[in-house]
């Protein structure tokens, strides 16, 4: 029985606001974060104040599919005792978003997922409950 790597890495994402109504298709910023204890104390300074820590565990797949990388993220919420899979692939412009929007639900079909499976719920952590919204 291998043994699982673990890695822990940490980021903080921008998210821009979801640009359609099937997916969850948004602008998004990500930076890697070297020091965890700096970007607190940061967070901190600028007001934000830490109210929920979601613990969750991450595969990371990638695949070519019609020469475009796609990457499959598969997570663990262990507070959910639940797995959730999110697919997603990176455009260069708004221009290109409907040609990678069909490349996605082609892919998910090979899986058969259709189209109309998809959801486009968050995680929204609240200080007394979990819940998707």
């Amino acid at each position: 029985n291998p043994e699982k790597t673990q890695k822990i890495n940490y980021f903080i994402t921008y998210k821009g606001k979801k640009i359609d109504k099937t997916t969850k298709t948004r602008e998004e910023l990500e930076v890697k974060i070297s020091e965890i204890e700096d970007m607190k104390n940061l967070l901190k300074l600028l007001g934000f104040r830490e109210v929920f820590t979601v613990v969750k565990e991450r595969e990371l797949y990638e695949f070519l599919f019609k020469d475009v990388r796609i990457e499959a993220l598969i997570d663990y919420l262990p507070i959910l005792k639940q797995h959730f899979v999110e697919v997603e692939l990176m455009t260069e412009s708004y221009e290109d978003i409907e040609k990678s929007k069909n490349i996605l639900f082609r892919f998910l079909e090979k899986f058969g997922i259709k189209k109309g499976e998809s959801i486009r719920k968050s995680l929204q952590c609240g200080k007394k409950k979990l819940e998707f919204t």
